[in-house]
C-alpha cells in the first residue's frame, strides 16, 4: 500500500536517509583530501579575488 503524502516517515525510512547522508559526507571528505581538489579550489579562489580586484580598478574614475 502506498503511503499518503501527509503520513509520517517510518523509522526504517529515517534510518536509510541518515545512512545515505553519512555516506555522502564521507565520500565528500575523501574527495576533498585529494591534492588535485585542493589545487583546483585554490585556483578558483585566486581567480575570484583577481576578478574582484580588477572590477574595483575598472570602476574608479580616471585620474589623468
Amino acid at each position: 500500500m502506498l503511503a499518503s503524502p501527509l503520513s509520517a516517515p517510518t523509522t526504517c525510512q529515517i534510518e536509510f536517509r541518515l545512512i545515505r547522508l553519512n555516506r555522502i559526507r564521507r565520500l565528500a571528505g575523501d574527495y576533498e583530501s585529494q591534492p588535485g581538489t585542493l589545487a583546483g579550489l585554490h585556483f578558483v579562489v585566486v581567480a575570484v579575488v583577481m576578478l574582484v580586484h580588477f572590477a574595483a580598478l575598472n570602476n574608479r574614475p580616471n585620474m589623468l
